[in-house]
C-alpha cells in the first residue's frame, strides 16, 4: 500500500507540472525527477489523489440489519462508535495530512533559501559547467533571480562546455542572460577576443558582457593593468559598450585602485556587511556568496544583487 500511495502522489506531482525543457526532469543517472517546486494544479491533483485514497480506507462501519448498509460518518463519531476502528482511520488520516503539507512546508524552507541576502534587492546568479546540469525550468519559477551570468570563455581557447546549452534553456525561461570571459593577463588580447566573441554573440545578449579579472597571473600590477586595458578597449569597441568589470574587494584594492573609476563593477565579498572599496568608489553590484542555494542547482552558486539604487537597466546590452 506504501508503493501505491508513493507512486500516486509521484505521478499526481508531475502531471500537475508544466512540461521540462529538454532533459531538465532526467538526473544524471538517467532516472527521473520530480519538480523541485510544486505548483497549484500539483497540489490540486495531489489533494485529489489523498482523497481517494482516505475514502478507499475510510472504515464502512455496519447499521444494525441484516446486510452491511454503509453510510458517512465523520471522523469524531466513528472514533467515538469503534475504538479500534477510530484510532487506525486517525492514525493514517494524520499521516496523510503530513502528506499533503509537506509539499508546502517544502515551499516555505526554499522560500527562505531562494533569499540569503536581504529581499527587497534585485538578485541574480552566474553559472558555469562547475554547476553540472542545472533545472532552468525550477530556476525560472524564482522570482527573486533577475538575472544570469553565465561563463562562455576563458583565455584564449578555453569554451565552457554548459554555455550553449544554459543560455538556450535561461532564454526559454525568460531570464535576463549575460555572458562572461574570464581574463587571463599573459595570453594575447586578440585570440582571447576571438574566442569571448564567437561564443557571445550580440543577438543573444539581453546584458553587457562581463569580464572576470582574477589574477595577474605572475605579472606586476603596472604590466597586469596594460594587458587588461588594452583587452577592455578591444571589447568595447567590439561590442560598442563598456563591459561589466568582476573582482574580488581585495584584488580590486591591491591592483586596480583608481584604475577603473570609468567602469561598472561586480565587487566579490564573502561578508555579512556591505564591500566597501579603498577609494570609496562606486559600486555597481556585490557579489555576496559563493556558496548561495537556489531550486534547480545540486550544491553551491554564486548569487549577487544591485547596491544601492542601482537597477537592472544599467546593465542591459544596448542593441544597435
Amino acid at each position: 500500500m506504501a508503493q501505491l500511495v508513493e507512486q500516486r502522489i509521484r505521478n499526481a506531482w508531475v502531471a500537475g507540472s508544466s512540461p521540462a525543457i529538454g532533459s531538465q526532469m532526467v538526473s544524471r543517472n538517467g532516472q527521473r525527477r520530480l519538480p523541485m517546486n510544486p505548483s497549484p494544479l500539483t497540489i490540486f491533483k495531489i489533494t485529489a489523489v489523498i482523497a481517494q485514497l482516505v475514502e478507499h480506507w475510510l472504515p464502512k462501519p455496519r447499521v444494525a440489519g441484516s446486510s452491511p448498509v454503509y453510510r458517512s460518518i465523520s471522523p469524531y463519531s466513528l472514533f467515538v462508535a469503534n475504538n479500534h476502528q477510530g484510532k487506525n482511520f486517525m492514525r493514517r488520516l494524520f499521516f496523510l495530512i503530513l502528506t499533503l503539507l509537506a509539499p508546502f512546508a517544502l515551499h516555505a524552507q526554499n522560500a527562505f533559501v531562494e533569499c540569503e541576502d536581504t529581499c527587497e534587492h534585485v538578485h541574480g546568479i552566474d553559472l558555469s559547467h562547475y554547476q553540472g546540469n542545472v533545472f532552468w525550468e525550477a530556476i525560472g519559477q524564482n522570482k527573486k533571480m533577475a538575472y544570469v551570468y553565465l561563463k562562455a570563455t576563458e583565455g584564449g581557447d578555453r569554451i565552457d562546455e554548459k554555455f550553449e546549452q544554459n543560455i538556450q534553456y535561461a532564454h526559454e525561461q525568460g531570464m535576463k542572460v549575460g555572458a562572461y570571459h574570464f581574463y587571463r593577463p599573459k595570453t594575447p588580447q586578440m585570440l582571447q577576443l576571438k574566442n569571448f566573441t564567437a561564443q557571445c554573440r550580440a543577438d543573444e545578449q539581453d546584458l553587457i558582457p562581463m569580464i572576470d579579472i582574477e589574477t595577474t597571473s605572475g605579472l606586476s600590477t603596472e604590466d597586469f593593468c596594460d594587458s587588461l586595458f588594452v583587452f577592455l578597449e578591444l571589447i568595447e569597441k567590439e561590442y560598442r559598450q563598456r563591459p561589466l568589470l568582476y573582482t574580488g574587494a581585495n584584488f580590486y584594492d591591491r591592483h586596480l585602485l583608481g584604475k577603473i573609476d570609468d567602469y561598472m563593477v561586480m565587487i566579490a565579498q564573502y561578508t555579512p556587511n556591505e564591500p566597501r572599496l579603498k577609494d570609496n568608489r562606486d559600486i555597481t553590484m556585490w557579489q555576496y556568496t559563493g556558496k548561495g542555494h537556489i531550486n534547480g542547482v545540486r550544491g553551491y552558486i554564486d548569487k549577487s544583487r544591485f547596491m544601492g539604487r542601482h537597477r537592472l537597466r544599467e546593465i542591459r546590452f544596448r542593441h544597435r
